[in-house]
């Protein structure tokens, strides 16, 4: 944060080694903070300067004052045909706008508010730039861009150390839009969100924080767990924090940072990385965006990596899950499916492999014999787009007295990485330096799973499958009492001994798995003559040198005695003459059925028989391949391809299966084009939203409106504004990428939205220390209705003037009387007032006039001066002379000075 680098310097360094590189601002080079210590630049213009767009593409600004680069803004990429859109924003940043020119004037810190005052804009729900971001993603979803990706500072799900600082309703509308990725800064650490959408059946009707601002934990807000390495695009959002370039990594899932509350909420990620990570580093982290796929990978000074896509277009991708866990034979099982992606709702229907199907979102079977079944779930969305998943589900194990179900094992995995030798380390089955498997090989009720060395929960049953057994089988080891483990006590004054060997897998010579049947199991009657699964005395029958193939199942454990310590399956519960799987099948659907050039077409494969898991590859028909049990594919023109589906199982040897289908893929749909406005009964002077809709056609689309008052726009999104009422007819012209247009042609009615004033009369006369009235009229225009403020004023001093109702109340086509007072004083001066009445309604102002008259009289006498001589009359004529207006009648008195 040096100011002596920061901007200029660390552009320089950047761009040497990267281009194409967009700037958005920090609350260090804003000047956020209230720390010295932070050494904030307070000027991001050393960033827009010196790190300028090179992209080649035009920006569209916010509603920001001023260049919008650097601040708040978005742009399409490419600028022709583009197939993303990046919008820039700066929720909760201060100085934003260059207010502030040191710390700490402007930071929440130190309890500055996040005002224009001091350069910060909130994001509030329904403010200007909330509303500029949400019309933005609505915008690139109707204009055909398929990403939309949201850059921001500040963040709001942390699993190192922040609260939810951009503001939990701007990250609720992000999610709820399902921007397709979220990028972040601000925790210096790395953190990959699982992909998260607002679902209130799984109740997620919102994304909620505490008293604190921490964000909180809902697992019904998770719709993909992020663990494939891949999400569905449409499914969700993913956030992606990468703050990870200063060399002051915080700690991730830190249950001692901040009362634990951003490790609560570390379930919200699948990969993290901070300062208590081992492997941990600095850098940065590359997306590249194409038009069918997001891949992400980052690249950081430690060992530490990340990667993980968003592909798969928008057709449904279904997982099953089932209850219990590990089902013996007979019991029932209930099925639960669920998906994402594609148009919700779904319909499910399963096939559970052994012959049974059903349909429906939960569903329960039973299966008749323990073995391994393919469970396959189709899902159908609203939109009539198909996806398919598969998963193996193990049933019972052959002895009735196991409880376990087995996992299917190479002998070679027991026997660990040594193999054909043997050791314990290596071994996924090892517990501990000195041991493995089970703890006890004489138990008569051994776990079904293990903890291995490394922490990670394992199976401890096994089936091995395609083995032989040796002659050197053999019977030692006599008892006639139970192991202690199995409570001690007689057999019942019998001996019994275990019966052990040696197994090889079919085709090799070396690298054995010591089995042995246990005396207590025999003793129980769990393994001996009286079982049909587990007799020890008849698989002498099938002794051979490689030509006679068992599968055998047991529990593995570690046998410490030296000198030749070993794995074993000890107890061994259950074997059998190797069942050869069927021939391996098999078959795919396509969808859509009939496709059209340019579409996505998702592809789903289905196999069967043969030894999962299974490999999926794929030729196209026109040159390209794919990878995968579902993958996805769009061609280019039309015309019908053959699609061949090739699999190949696990077995030994190996199985392969083809299947090949021909698609027809039809030219595009003719374009087609429409648009809604808003407000729908706009109002002259009221700004208009105008959203354009299209369909058919190659995408990406331009877009170019008039709106039959002479103005135009382009793009999919626009606004205007009609200055007078009237009847306009607004046309839109859509365009595609191959040159084909549309038109479409819609009536605007713009009606009058106001009020007038009007007085009567508009001239009063009133005499000094008298008062009148004038009537004033207030009359609704068109569709208005509302309050009107009315005020008053006068031009000079000498009346009192008001209104004798402030405000009125007008329905539409309405008129209301109020009444003008006028009083003048005693001493008001002779003259011509104005009155002005003022009507105020929002943005709406009209005033009229009102003229008042103060009038008087002067008196003249001609002559002025009678000279009368002693005993003599003499007359004067009085002249009465009126002033602006007066009327009425005069007293006159005389008076003589001095007396005679």
């Amino acid at each position: 944060y040096d100011p002596s680098v920061t901007g200029n310097t660390w552009c320089g360094q950047f761009k040497s080694s990267f281009n194409g590189i967009q700037i958005l601002p920090g609350d260090h080079d804003t000047g956020g903070h209230n720390s010295a210590t932070f050494g904030e630049t307070h000027s991001y213009e050393r960033y827009v300067n010196a790190c300028p767009l090179t992209l080649g593409v035009p920006l569209v600004c916010g509603p920001v004052s001023g260049a919008c680069y650097g601040k708040e803004y978005y742009f399409d990429y490419p600028a022709t045909n583009p197939f993303a859109r990046f919008i820039f924003a700066s929720p909760k940043i201060y100085n934003m706008t260059g207010v502030c020119t040191s710390s700490p004037n402007c930071s929440s810190q130190t309890g500055q508010p996040c005002t224009d005052q001091y350069g910060c804009w909130p994001y509030g729900s329904g403010d200007v730039h909330y509303n500029w971001v949400s019309n933005s993603i609505d915008n690139a979803r109707a204009t055909g861009i398929k990403w939309v990706i949201v850059a921001t500072h500040k963040l709001c799900i942390s699993a190192s150390d922040a609260t939810c600082s951009m503001g939990i309703g701007f990250f609720n509308m992000l999610v709820q839009k399902k921007a397709d990725l979220i990028i972040q800064a601000h925790d210096n650490a790395y953190e990959r969100s699982k992909q998260i959408a607002l679902n209130s059946a799984a109740g997620c009707a919102s994304i909620k924080t505490d008293s604190n601002g921490y964000t909180l934990y809902n697992s019904g807000c998770v719709v993909d767990d992020g663990t494939r390495g891949y999400y569905t695009p449409g499914a969700g959002s993913v956030v992606v924090v990468q703050g990870a370039w200063a060399n002051d990594l915080y700690s991730v899932n830190n249950t001692s940072s901040n009362g634990g509350a951003n490790a609560a909420e570390a379930p919200y990620f699948v990969k993290l990385m901070g300062g208590n990570t081992p492997g941990n580093g600095l850098g940065f982290t590359k997306y590249t965006v194409s038009s069918s796929r997001i891949d992400v990978q980052t690249n950081f000074s430690g060992t530490y990596s990340d990667s993980f896509s968003l592909w798969g277009g928008s057709t449904p991708v279904p997982s099953a899950s089932w209850s219990p866990l590990s089902p013996q034979v007979g019991q029932t099982v209930t099925f639960t499916g669920s998906a994402s992606g594609g148009v919700p709702p779904y319909s499910f229907t399963w096939d559970f492999g052994d012959g049974a199907q059903a349909t429906g979102t939960t569903v329960s079977h039973a299966y008749g014999s323990a073995n391994y079944y393919n469970v396959t779930l189709t899902a159908v969305d609203s939109a009539n787009n198909l996806g398919s998943s598969r998963a193996v589900i193990a049933v019972g194990s052959w002895n009735p007295n196991v409880p376990c179900v087995p996992s299917l094992t190479a002998l070679s995995s027991i026997l660990g990485s040594a193999y054909p030798s043997e050791s314990l380390a290596g071994s996924q089955w090892q517990t501990s330096s000195t041991a493995g498997g089970i703890p006890n090989k004489r138990a008569l009720s051994p776990p079904c799973t293990l903890t291995n060395i490394n922490g990670r929960s394992i199976p401890s049953y096994v089936e091995v499958d395609n083995v032989y057994l040796t002659s050197d089988y053999r019977y030692e080891d006599c008892s006639a009492n139970y192991d202690p483990v199995n409570g001690g006590g007689s057999y019942g004054g019998s001996t019994f001994c275990d019966s052990t060997g040696n197994v090889f897998s079919i085709g090799t010579s070396s690298g054995h798995l010591h089995i042995e049947f246990d005396q207590d199991w025999m003793a129980k009657g769990y393994c001996g003559p009286a079982s049909t699964v587990c007799n020890n005395s008849t698989i002498v029958q099938d002794i051979s040198d490689g030509a006679i193939s068992l599968d055998i199942q047991g529990f593995v454990y570690w046998d410490p005695e030296a000198p030749n310590a070993h794995w074993e399956t000890h107890p061994i519960t259950g074997w059998r003459l190797h069942q050869s799987n069927p021939s391996l099948t098999a078959s795919f659907v396509s969808s859509p059925s009939s496709p059209e050039a340019g579409q996505q077409v998702t592809f789903t494969a289905s196999a069967s028989g043969g030894t999962a898991p299974y490999a999926f590859s794929w030729s196209f028909g026109d040159g390209s391949t794919g990878i995968g049990s579902s993958t996805t594919h769009s061609y280019s023109s039309p015309g019908t391809f053959t699609v061949i589906l090739t699999v190949r199982d696990s077995g030994s040897p190996q199985q392969t299966a083809n299947s090949q289908q021909p698609i027809s893929v039809t030219g595009p749909q003719p374009l087609s084009a429409s648009f809604n406005f808003s407000p729908s009964s706009p109002t002259a002077g009221q700004t208009v939203t105008f959203t354009a809709s299209v369909s058919g056609g190659t995408s990406p689309y331009t877009f170019l409106w008039g709106f039959g008052d002479g103005g135009s726009a382009t793009g999919g999104l626009t606004t205007h504004v009609y200055s007078s009422a009237g009847s306009y007819t607004v046309t839109l012209t859509a365009s595609d990428s191959a040159g084909h247009t549309a038109v479409v042609s819609n009536s605007v009615t713009v009606s009058t939205f106001d009020f007038k004033l009007a007085a009567n009369p508009y001239l009063l006369t009133v005499q000094r220390g008298q008062n009148t009235q004038s009537q004033i009229a207030v009359t609704s225009l068109g569709t208005f209705a509302g309050t009107v403020s009315l005020a008053t004023s006068v031009s000079s001093q000498g009346l009192t003037v008001s209104m004798q109702n402030p405000t009125v109340s007008l329905s539409a086509g309405q008129t209301v009387n109020d009444n003008l007072k006028v009083a003048a004083s005693k001493t008001a001066p002779t003259g011509i007032y104005i009155v002005t009445v003022t009507g105020t309604s929002g943005p709406l102002v009209h005033s009229l006039n009102v003229t008042v008259r103060v009038p008087d009289f002067n008196m003249t006498a001609n002559p002025a001066t009678l000279d009368i001589p002693a005993g003599s009359t003499g007359t004067s004529q009085i002249l009465f002379q009126s002033i602006n207006g007066f009327q009425g009648g005069i007293s006159t008195t005389v008076s003589v000075s001095p007396a005679g």
